[in-house]
């Protein structure tokens, strides 16, 4: 048994450094998220404790992103990426019509065309391929 990994953060407070760096102001980056200063401030000032680096430079008018939180914002960036195509490939699973279509061919044809026109059908359409046991000619199927 595997016990998962901690992370000195969460996706919220990535939420939140992505948008103080997008806005280089604390005030205004609060103001986007609908959260205090204190809280974004918080939160922030906990995560470079775990971290033990500073990611912004702080000054009158604003902040700067260092370079280590140059190298979480592009991680960051990865990470929500991949959780968006997750959803939306979740989203297609549950939308997406079942069903099951049958190719039948002569072995001839089977071995030289056929793989490669359903792989293309495939890709097209976005579909998983599953390869079903192969039947000889009037051969019955049995129920999936």
């Amino acid at each position: 048994m595997s016990i998962a990994p901690s992370y000195p953060f969460d996706l919220t407070t990535l939420r939140y450094v992505r948008e103080i760096a997008s806005c280089e102001n604390m005030t205004a980056a609060a103001r986007q998220l609908r959260v205090s200063q204190p809280t974004l401030s918080n939160a922030v000032r906990k995560l470079e404790r775990r971290l033990r680096t500073t990611l912004f430079l702080r000054g009158p008018r604003g902040v700067i992103p260092t370079a280590s939180c140059n190298v979480l914002l592009r991680t960051t960036d990865d990470v929500f990426a991949l959780l968006h195509q997750a959803g939306e490939e979740i989203g297609g699973i549950e939308s997406a019509a079942g069903g099951r279509f049958v190719v039948g061919s002569y072995h001839s044809v089977a071995s030289i065309y056929v793989p490669g026109l359903i792989r293309g059908l495939a890709d097209e359409i976005g579909v998983r391929l599953q390869r079903d046991r192969l039947l000889s000619a009037g051969a019955e199927a049995e129920p999936a």
